[in-house]
Parts: structure tokens; C-alpha cells; sequence
């Protein structure tokens, strides 16, 4: 279980791998307990380093699983170099509970395009299968706190499918990400907790439909959850569109022309 940090610089990592046998074993001699970042608990220690001459975070364990406990909140956040992710695949994020600003302002991470600009591998990726049951907040986790600082991610497909029934904060979630165009990959997330939506996708200058999100079942958001959704973002000129920005089917309400929704 891995429950420490480790002494990093934000600004020059570019990517987490997870070490070879043979990586591990050449710079086993140099790791101290310093490099252990799980906790004494575990089966089996896990060790992180870095590596100046790749800008790759490296970890490596024996043991045949490794998860996170508690708190992920701000993990990640501000890694303004960082590109590649894969790694994250191994996580066992089931008891986690905290995913608040876990890459917020991690403006190098982008989706893989072609030549033409079409997605032809979602950043995201690698967090298709987290278990995201046990999360509460999810405070600007793709966000950020200042325009063109947000994760370039257009295609959002891979975490479609994770089970958010018990978060009750998104508030920010997606702020200022200036590239998703529509919502359709959340478009069936269980949204039966949530209390604050505030802000969730301020500054989404590129989207263009918010239909998707009609059936969002929100009758747990407070009045106040629901301020400025969408404010700045792309979908604002037709706030009065319910072919593009639907009142949600479960909350009855309107749309006002700041991107706040004012339930009935």
C-alpha cells in the first residue's frame, strides 16, 4: 500500500514507469529508505526514484499488487511536464476515498492525434478499470486553477465507465479543459450522491453539446451546487437550446445564461 511521497521536482517529470527487474537492479545499491514509499505493512516495500537523465519517476516492488489507501488528492497535481501515465494501469485505487486535484494543472498530458487531429489513444487510458466506488471528491481532478493549465484531453471514452455513486463533490471537475467537445462519456455516471456540480465544466471553451448529461440523476444537489456549471464555456450561446443544454430530466429546472442551473 503506498502511502508517502517522495522528494520530486513537479515541473521536470515527464513520465511514471514502473521499473524492469534489470532497471531496479541497477540502482538497487543506491536506494535508501528514503525511496520506500509504501507502508511497513506491506508484503513487500515499494521503491521510487528518479531519474534525471530521462525525466521518468521510476517505481518497483515485488509485490503482485499495489494499491493506494485513503487519500490520492493532489498526487499528481501541478506535474506540469508530465506526458505519460501508463503505469497507473497497475493501481488497486478500490479503498481510496480522495482523488481531489490529483492532476490538476497537468498541462502535458494530452491524447495521442494523428495527422488529421482525430484521438487515436486517450491519455486516460491507462485509468480505464480504476475502482472509484469509494471516492467522495473528485475537486478539479482534471481541472485547473488558471486558463491553459488543464490536461489537454479531448477523448474522456476510458473513464466512462467508472462507478462515481458515492462522490458527492465535482466541483471544478473539469475546469478549463479547452479541448472535450461533448459529454457523452459521462453521460451514464450515477450521480445520486452529488451534492455540488458547481463549476464543473467553467472554461470548456470547445464544447459544443451538454445533452448527455440530461439524465444525470442530481436531486441531491444543493442550490448553490448547481452555480456557474458551465460558466465561459462554449455551450453558453445556446443555454436556451434544450437540443444542446437540456434541463435535467430527474431535477426540473432552466439554464441560466452564466452556465447556473435553477431548479424549479
Amino acid at each position: 500500500v503506498i502511502t508517502n511521497g517522495y522528494n520530486y521536482s513537479d515541473a521536470v517529470t515527464r513520465s511514471f514507469k514502473k521499473a524492469t527487474v534489470e532497471e531496479y537492479g541497477a540502482v538497487k545499491d543506491s536506494l535508501t529508505s528514503d525511496n520506500i514509499i509504501s507502508s511497513s505493512d506491506s508484503l513487500a516495500p515499494v521503491y521510487m526514484w528518479f531519474d534525471n537523465s530521462t525525466g521518468s519517476m521510476y517505481w518497483y516492488t515485488e509485490a503482485a499488487k499495489v494499491g493506494f489507501s485513503g487519500s490520492m488528492g493532489r498526487l499528481f497535481a501541478k506535474f506540469s511536464a508530465l506526458t505519460n501515465i501508463d503505469s497507473f494501469a497497475d493501481f488497486d485505487t478500490s479503498n481510496v476515498t480522495d482523488m481531489n486535484r490529483i492532476f490538476q494543472n497537468c498541462k502535458s498530458l494530452q491524447d495521442t492525434v494523428n495527422a488529421s487531429g482525430e484521438v487515436t489513444k486517450s491519455v486516460l487510458a491507462p485509468l480505464a478499470n480504476w475502482d472509484v466506488t469509494n471516492v467522495k471528491s473528485f475537486v478539479f481532478a482534471f481541472g485547473a486553477g488558471a486558463d491553459g493549465d488543464a490536461p489537454k484531453i479531448t477523448d474522456f471514452s476510458p473513464i466512462s465507465g467508472w462507478n462515481v455513486g458515492n462522490c458527492e463533490d465535482f466541483n471544478q471537475m473539469f475546469k478549463y479543459n479547452r479541448y472535450m467537445k461533448n459529454l457523452n462519456a459521462f453521460q451514464n455516471w450515477d450521480m445520486t450522491s452529488a451534492t455540488n456540480i458547481k463549476n464543473m465544466f467553467t472554461g470548456t471553451v470547445a464544447l459544443e453539446n451538454a445533452a448527455a448529461i440530461k439524465n444525470w440523476n442530481v436531486v441531491n444537489v444543493t442550490t448553490a451546487g448547481f452555480g456557474n456549471v458551465f460558466s465561459s464555456s462554449g455551450i453558453l450561446p445556446s443555454y436556451n437550446d434544450a437540443t444542446k443544454l437540456p434541463p435535467f430530466e430527474k431535477r426540473p429546472g432552466y439554464w441560466t445564461d452564466k452556465g447556473a442551473y435553477i431548479p424549479n
